[in-house]
C-alpha cells in the first residue's frame, strides 16, 4: 500500500471523555493513510521538509513544496532539483504570513491541497498555518508542535508489505526511532517474505472460493487465521509456489492448513534408493501438528529442483531488434525482472509476474540488490527467471556483477547477448561508427558511472582523429563532457550526433558541434535514453538534421528533417506491404479456435473483437482470463437480461485484475455511480491526451472528489504538457498523422496503464446505440492483447443513460449543456444539434488510421489492431 503510518487525533463531535497523560498529550490512533495521487502541500524545505517530500513522493503523492520559510530563500538542493526536473515535485515561493501577504502571494485556500505538512522553524507561523487549515477543513501536521497536529508521522520499520509505526505522541521522537530499531532488529529477516506469502495465499483462497456471502468469508478467514497461528514464520517465508497450491487443495477439501502435509505432497515417492528417507506425514484428518492425530511413516525422496536465471539483452527498444533467443526466454519464463527503461512493446511479451526496477540515481544500488535477492529466491524456488536488461547485459548493464552474485550462491547464469544501443543507435541515425578514412577505432563510455557519477577525466583519452566516441545515457551530462573533451584537445567544431529513444517510434536524431553540445541539447530538450556519438563519422553519410550548418535557414533545416522523416515513412510503408501480404494468406486449417461461434450458439458473431485478417495470421496472445468461447457466449446471454448492478457485481466477484478506463462521459459516470452505491472499488484509469477541454479536466477533479476516487492519470510518455508535445511533434499532428497521434496520446498510455496496474479485464462506456463499430457490442469481449473488455451498458440507450444521470443527480461535464453530446479532444470535437448522432461531433477533420481516407469514427484505444498492421506496434 502506498501510504504512511500516522497518528490521527480523535476529532469527532461526539462527547468523549479524554484524559491526558502526565505529559499533557491527548490520546491518538495509529492508522494507515493513502497518499497516492493526493495533493500534498509541504511548507518548508529544510531537513524535515525534505523527509516529508521523500515520503510523499515514494507514496505516489502530487507534491507542492513551498521552498524556504519566512526567513530564508535558498536555492533548491540537488536532490530536490532532480525531483522537480522529473515532475514529481512542484515548487512555489516561500509562505508569507497573512499580515504581510500581498495579492501576488499564494494562500492555502487557493491551492486546495488534500493535506498540509508544515516543516517551518517558527512556531507562530506553524500555528497560523494550522488555524487556516482547520478553517478550511484540511488535515494538517506541524513538525515538532504536537498540539497543532491533526496527525503526525511515526517512526516506521518497513520490510516488504510489513510496516510497523512507533510513536511517542510527540514526547520523544528520538526514543521512537530507538524503539523502532529495536523492534526491527528483533524480527527475523524473513518476516516480510512470510507476510508476502500469506498475502498471496489470501488472494489464491479468494479465487478458489470467490463467494461474498458471510459463511464463505468466515470459512476463508478461519482457515487463514488457523494457518497463521499454527505455522512457524520461517515455514511461511519458505513456501514455494507448488506448496501454496497444495495448501489451496487442502482448503478446497475442507482440511485445516498444514505446511508439513503440503510439502509431503510435492515429494516424489521412491523405493530402492539410498536417497530414500522416512518422514512422518499427518493423516488426512490431522491438524498439521503431527502430535494429536494418527500419523504414518512414508518413504519419500525430496526433489529439490533448482530453477534457472538467464540474463537477457533486450536491445535498444524496438521489438524488431529483440533476438529470437531473447523472445523464447521471455515466453518460457516463470518470472521476469526488468530494468525501468525496457520498452513497453518488449514487456508486452511477458505473461508471468513482472518486477520492474526503479533505479533512480540515489537508490540504484539498493534496487539492484532487491532484484538480485528476488531472482535468487525464485531460482531456489525452482522457477525459470529472466533478467531483462536494456541493450546488452555486459555493456554497462552490470551483467557481470549479477553473474558473480549468482555464482556466490552456487548458480551459474545463462547469458543471451543483446543488440547494444552503442552500435544500434548510430546505425539507426545513419552513422557508421567506423568508416574508412574517418575512423578505425571505437571507444564506448557511459555518462553515469558508479553512484551516478560522470566519467572521470582519466577515463577519456586525448583526441585522436581516427577514433569515434560513443557515450551512453549522457543527455544530462553534456556540459561536463564538453568541458572535459575540449580540455583534452578535442576540436570545438568536431561533429556530434545525438540519438534519443533509438528504435522507438519517437526516435529523434540531431547533429551539432562539440562547441554547441550543451546549449543544443537543452534547446531541443534532449532526454535519456540518448546515445551521443562524437567524431568525424557523424558526417560520413550526412543524414542527420543539423543545428549549426553555416548559412542554413530554419526553413531549410525543417525541409531536411521532413525529407528524413519522409524517407522513414517510405520504409515503413514497404514493411506494411509485406505485412499485408502475409495477412492476406488464407486461414490455415488448424485455426479452429479463432472461428466464430456458429458451432456453439445462435450468434454468428465472433466473441473476439478483432479483424479477420489478424485472426487468420494467428498472432493473438493468450487470454489473461481463462474463459472459453462457449462460456463467453453463455455468460453474455445471461448478462444481457441482468440489471446494471447485477452485471457489475458479477464482474467484481468473478474477474481478477478488474479496472475501469473512463474519460468520465455520461456512460462512464453511470457505471461509477452504480459501483459507488454498491460499495465496490477498483482502479480507475484516465487518459490525459493533453488536448482535453478545460471543462473536462475540471470535471475530472469534481468526479474524483464526488466518488472519493484515486484516479490513475496517464499521458504521453515523451511530453508532459501540450506545449512540449507540439514542440516535439508539431501543432496539428492530430490532423496530419492521426494514427501516430492516437498511438502517442492514447494507445501507448493505455497499454502502459494496463500493464503497470496488472489489469486483466477493463470496463468501458461503449454502447450499441452509438452506432458504427459499436452497433453489435456484447457485454463481454476479448481484446487483441488477451484482456477482457467489459461493456456493462452495451444494451442501454442514450435516453436511458441521461434518465439515470438526472434521477441520481450525478455530476456531468458542463459541455453537455452547450450541445456537446460526446466530448473528446478540444481540437476535433464540436457541438451537434438535438437530432444529431451522439458521436457525430467527434473526430472532426480526422481520418481512420488505416490510410483508407475514411472519416474517423472510433477512438484509438478501441481499434488498437490498426497499430499492429500499420505501425508494427505491439498491442
Amino acid at each position: 500500500m502506498s501510504g504512511h503510518n500516522l497518528h490521527v487525533r480523535d476529532s469527532t463531535d461526539a462527547p468523549v471523555t479524554m484524559t491526558a497523560d502526565s505529559t499533557g498529550v491527548m490520546p491518538s490512533v495509529i492508522v494507515g493513510l493513502r497518499f497516492h495521487n493526493k495533493h500534498i502541500l509541504i511548507i518548508g524545505a529544510g531537513d524535515v521538509g525534505m523527509l516529508r517530500v521523500r515520503a510523499s513522493v515514494d507514496a505516489g503523492a502530487r507534491v507542492t513544496l513551498s521552498h524556504g520559510d519566512t526567513n530564508t530563500q535558498q536555492p533548491p538542493k540537488p536532490e530536490l532539483q532532480r525531483l522537480v526536473d522529473q515532475g514529481q515535485v512542484s515548487l512555489i515561493s516561500a509562505y508569507v504570513p497573512a499580515k504581510d501577504r500581498t495579492a501576488s502571494d499564494w494562500d492555502i485556500a487557493t491551492l486546495a491541497p488534500d493535506y498540509v505538512l508544515s516543516a517551518v522553524d517558527d512556531e507562530d507561523v506553524s500555528r497560523e498555518i494550522a488555524e487556516q487549515c482547520r478553517s478550511l477543513r484540511i488535515p494538517v501536521s506541524c513538525a515538532d508542535v504536537p498540539d497543532l497536529c491533526d496527525f503526525w508521522f511515526t517512526s516506521v520499520h518497513r520490510d516488504g508489505p510489513l510496516q510497523i509505526g512507533v510513536s511517542t505522541n510527540g514526547c520523544g521522537p528520538k526514543m521512537a526511532s530507538i524503539i523502532r530499531q529495536k523492534i526491527g532488529n528483533s524480527l527475523p529477516p524473513y518476516t516480510g517474505r512470510a507476510i508476502d506469502n500469506v498475502g498471496r495465499l489470501r488472494r489464491m483462497v479468494r479465487v478458489s472460493e470467490p463467494s461474498g456471502d458471510a459463511s464463505a468469508v468466515s470459512k476463508r478467514m478461519s482457515w487463514l487465521s488457523t494457518m497463521c497461528s499454527t505455522t512457524d514464520l520461517s515455514d511461511l517465508a519458505d513456501l514455494t509456489e507448488s506448496e501454496m497450491h497444495a495448501l489451496i487443495e487442502q482448503f478446497e477439501e475442507g482440511l485445516p492448513a498444514s505446511v508439513a502435509r503440503a510439502r509431503a505432497q510435492v515429494l516424489s515417492i521412491t523405493t530402492g534408493s539410498s536417497e530414500i528417507e522416512t518422514i512422518i506425514v499427518p493423516s488426512a484428518g490431522g491438524d498439521g501438528s503431527g502430535c494429536s492425530v494418527p500419523s504414518v511413516p512414508v518413504q519419500v525422496r525430496q526433489i529439490k529442483k533448482i530453477g534457472s536465471i538467464t540474463l537477457v539483452g533486450a536491445g535498444p527498444g524496438s521489438l524488431d531488434l529483440l533476438t529470437l533467443a531473447a523472445k523464447r526466454a521471455i515466453e518460457t519464463a516463470d518470472l521476469v525482472l526488468a530494468d525501468e527503461l525496457i520498452a513497453p512493446e518488449v514487456l508486452d511479451l511477458v505473461r508471468v509476474p513482472l518486477v520492474i526496477a526503479h533505479k533512480h540515481e540515489a537508490g540504484a544500488d539498493s534496487e539492484q540488490q532487491r532484484l538480485n535477492e528476488t531472482g535468487l529466491h525464485a531460482v531456489l524456488d525452482g522457477r525459470r527467471v529472466v533478467r531483462l536488461k536494456g541493450g546488452d547485459a555486459f555493456l554497462y548493464g552490470r551483467g557481470g556483477e549479477e553473474v558473480l552474485y549468482y555464482r556466490e550462491h552456487g548458480i551459474e547464469p545463462t547469458v543471451i547477448p543483446g543488440v547494444s544501443s552503442a552500435l544500434a543507435a548510430p546505425a539507426l541515425a545513419g552513422i557508421p561508427v567506423t568508416h574508412r578514412g574517418c575512423a578505425d577505432q571505437l571507444l564506448v563510455l557511459t555518462g553515469h558511472g558508479r553512484g551516478g557519477s560522470a566519467p572521470s577525466a582519466g577515463a577519456i583519452p586525448p583526441y585522436f582523429q581516427g577514433r569515434t566516441l560513443v557515450f551512453l545515457m549522457s543527455a544530462s551530462r553534456t556540459a561536463i563532457l564538453q568541458e572535459q573533451l575540449i580540455q583534452l584537445g578535442y576540436p570545438k567544431d568536431l561533429p556530434v550526433g545525438l540519438i534519443e529513444n533509438a528504435s522507438h517510434p519517437t526516435q529523434r536524431s540531431f547533429r551539432c558541434t562539440l562547441a554547441e553540445l550543451p546549449s543544443f541539447a537543452e534547446q531541443n530538450k534532449v532526454k535519456n535514453p540518448t546515445t551521443i556519438v562524437i567524431g568525424h563519422v557523424v558526417d560520413a553519410l550526412s543524414t542527420l538534421s543539423s543545428g549549426s550548418d553555416a548559412g542554413m535557414s530554419q526553413n531549410e533545416r525543417e525541409m531536411r528533417q521532413k525529407a528524413a522523416y519522409a524517407a522513414r515513412l517510405v520504409y515503413e510503408a514497404e514493411q506494411d506491404e509485406k505485412k499485408k501480404l502475409l495477412l492476406s494468406q488464407p486461414v490455415p486449417p488448424d485455426t479452429d479456435s479463432l472461428r466464430s461461434d456458429e458451432s456453439i450458439g445462435n450468434s454468428s458473431k465472433s466473441v473476439l473483437s478483432i479483424p479477420a485478417e489478424i485472426a487468420a495470421a494467428n498472432i493473438l496472445p493468450a487470454r489473461m482470463i481463462d474463459l472459453t468461447d462457449e462460456h463467453l457466449v453463455f455468460v453474455n446471454k445471461r448478462l444481457a437480461d441482468r440489471t446494471l448492478p447485477q452485471v457489475l457485481q458479477w464482474c467484481c466477484d468473478t474477474l481478477p485484475g478488474l479496472a475501469q478506463v473512463s474519460s468520465f462521459g455520461v456512460t462512464g459516470l453511470v457505471i461509477l455511480d452504480a459501483l459507488d452505491k454498491m460499495g465496490e472499488t477498483m482502479p480507475c484509469i484516465f487518459l490525459d491526451t493533453l488536448y482535453h477541454f478545460d471543462e473536462t479536466l475540471e470535471h475530472t477533479y469534481r468526479v474524483e472528489k464526488h466518488f472519493r476516487l484515486d484516479v490513475l492519470r496517464y499521458s504521453c510518455q515523451q511530453a508532459a504538457t501540450r506545449e512540449e508535445f507540439e514542440r516535439l511533434y508539431g501543432a496539428e499532428m492530430w490532423k496530419s498523422d492521426a494514427a501516430k497521434y492516437d498511438y502517442l496520446v492514447k494507445v501507448e498510455p493505455l497499454e502502459r496503464a494496463l500493464r503497470e496496474n496488472k489489469v486483466k479485464a477493463w470496463i468501458t462506456g461503449r454502447r450499441r446505440d452509438q452506432g458504427d463499430a459499436r452497433s453489435d457490442l456484447d457485454i463481454l469481449e476479448f481484446d487483441l492483447d488477451g484482456r477482457l473488455k467489459v461493456n456493462p451498458l452495451a444494451h442501454w440507450g442514450w435516453d436511458q443513460v441521461w434518465g439515470y444521470i438526472r434521477h441520481h443527480n450525478v455530476p456531468y461535464n458542463p459541455l453537455h449543456d452547450k450541445k456537446y453530446k460526446s466530448v473528446g479532444d478540444a481540437h476535433s470535437t464540436v457541438p451537434v444539434g438535438a437530432d444529431g448522432k451522439e458521436r457525430s461531433g467527434r473526430f472532426v477533420g480526422q481520418q481512420e488510421a488505416d490510410n483508407a481516407f475514411r472519416p474517423k469514427t472510433e477512438c484509438g484505444i478501441h481499434n488498437r489492431w490498426k497499430y499492429v498492421v500499420q505501425r508494427g506496434s505491439s498491442c
